[in-house]
């Protein structure tokens, strides 16, 4: 699928959500939800600042909008989740487990990125989304590296740097 306008409109829209997640103490990721191409919602990284693993902007948005996913694809509607930053395996499985229809994504994630993987059974084949990278990974790339030097987190910015290694400071 070609990544459209209206796609990077929602990814832009993501790292603005980002950078407010970041200046709440949390890594900087920001998440946005669309049925049948219309913006229904919008979610941060809120991991820090509720203490709760859990609380990945993906997770956040399924959780709140859990009841008009599940009517939207009974429906066979469209169901986007857009993402500055590749999922995890823990919120793919929630995206593919709601039977989001497609994720689009600006940066990989090369600590805990589950985009590559395989469907593990038929089950996850049928209901496994559309997957694409869009653009803006370098400006999602280099909040990451801002959030982790804010929480110290070294080996996230040894790891973001060897994707993008003209962004090493000089």
């Amino acid at each position: 699928m070609v990544i459209s306008e209206k796609d990077k409109k929602h990814l832009n829209f993501c790292l603005e959500l980002a950078k407010e997640s970041m200046a709440e103490g949390n890594v900087p990721i920001g998440a946005c939800l669309t049925i049948d191409n219309l913006l229904l919602g919008e979610d941060r990284n809120k991991q820090n600042s509720n203490e709760n693993w859990y609380n990945h902007a993906e997770n956040n948005l399924i959780r709140r909008f859990a009841t008009e996913i599940k009517h939207a694809r009974k429906e066979k509607k469209s169901v986007e989740v857009y993402t500055s930053l590749e999922p995890c395996l823990m919120c793919l499985g929630a995206m593919a487990h709601n039977r989001i229809t497609r994720i689009i994504y600006s940066c990989p994630d090369p600590v805990a990125g589950a985009t590559h993987i395989t469907p593990p059974t038929e089950w996850y084949a049928k209901k496994w989304p559309t997957i694409e990278q869009g653009p803006y990974a370098e400006e999602s790339c280099k909040l990451l590296i801002a959030g982790f030097r804010k929480i110290g987190w070294k080996k996230g910015i040894e790891s973001y740097l060897k994707l993008y290694p003209n962004l090493k400071e000089k």
